[in-house]
């Protein structure tokens, strides 16, 4: 444990770089490549489908204006980004090798082990013996290190990451302070369906995607939930300054008490954005041993 935080705690990995494509488009798990494009068009339609009621029956673009709009917009980009990612690298397998198993590179934060004769990295993708030897020449013909050489990740695939961990991170945020900090407080009986929607099925699929999925997490992406956050409390006190009667979005960000506000905030970014970051990690680091003790890669 001790040295895999070591290696997470490395300036490389605040940078969305990963050496293997393939972890972006297929789950983690040994199933049939069409069942996860199945599951990808399912989630998608279902996001978009559940986006679109919410914006009909939302009757205005003041809806614009809340937190969970703004998240449930983000989680339902990544569905739609990732079902279309899918499809394009499953028909033409995105320049990988056509084993589907492309593991050719070794970086810091993932070390190849030696298992049975062969190698794997930490998520237990196998690679052969000529593909480590190849990729090491390949380095010192180019004169990179192997950091360098987890820079092949094409822009798209660093997008949608990016929207990935913004979508999954805030998705939980949204939840947790609904429950916790709104819903108790407004005084009405039951929910709307639109409102399950968006504050417990949302966290509920984005749990499901990170059990099934092969995406890594890093530690240190957690910048990127923390921009997201800024960029919203920034709007929030803009939106307020010019109206600042009506314009308070939410009771516990209300600029006319300026002490609650900035405490909610400090709160959020330094303690449970990075509490929801250790949670996916720590699911991301089961999920992985959890391959390696189904399918014996150890």
């Amino acid at each position: 444990m001790c040295d895999i935080l070591k290696r997470e705690f490395s300036w490389n990995n605040f940078r969305l770089f990963h050496q293997n494509k393939t972890d972006f488009y297929t789950f983690q798990w040994r199933w049939h490549p069409h069942i996860f494009l199945i599951y990808r068009s399912m989630i998608a339609a279902y996001s978009i489908g559940s986006l679109s009621a919410v914006l009909v029956e939302g009757g205005g673009p003041h809806i614009m204006v809340y937190l969970t709009i703004w998240t449930y917009l983000t989680l339902t980009l990544h569905f739609l980004t990732a079902a279309i990612l899918a499809f394009v690298c499953h028909c033409t397998r995105c320049g990988d090798d056509q084993t589907n198993s492309i593991v050719l590179t070794q970086v810091q934060s993932e070390p190849i082990k030696a298992v049975n004769g062969s190698f794997q990295t930490d998520d237990g993708r196998k690679m052969s013996k000529s593909n480590i030897d190849d990729s090491s020449t390949a380095d010192q013909e180019t004169g990179h290190n192997s950091d360098e050489s987890a820079q092949s990740l094409p822009w798209y695939f660093q997008g949608c990451w990016l929207v990935s961990i913004v979508a999954h991170h805030f998705t939980l945020v949204v939840t947790l302070v609904y429950f916790t900090a709104l819903f108790p407080f407004m005084g009405i009986q039951g929910i709307a369906i639109n409102d399950i929607n968006m504050h417990g099925i949302s966290s509920v699929l984005v749990l499901i995607d990170v059990a099934v999925g092969a995406r890594p997490v890093r530690l240190l992406h957690v910048i990127y939930p923390i921009v997201f956050g800024i960029t919203y409390v920034t709007f929030s006190a803009i939106y307020w300054s010019r109206d600042t009667v009506n314009n308070v979005v939410y009771n516990i960000l209300d600029w006319n008490n300026p002490g609650l506000a900035v405490g909610v905030v400090v709160g959020l970014a330094f303690v449970v954005i990075p509490l929801i970051q250790l949670l996916h990690f720590g699911l991301y680091r089961l999920r992985l041993r959890l391959y390696d003790h189904i399918y014996l890669t150890k």
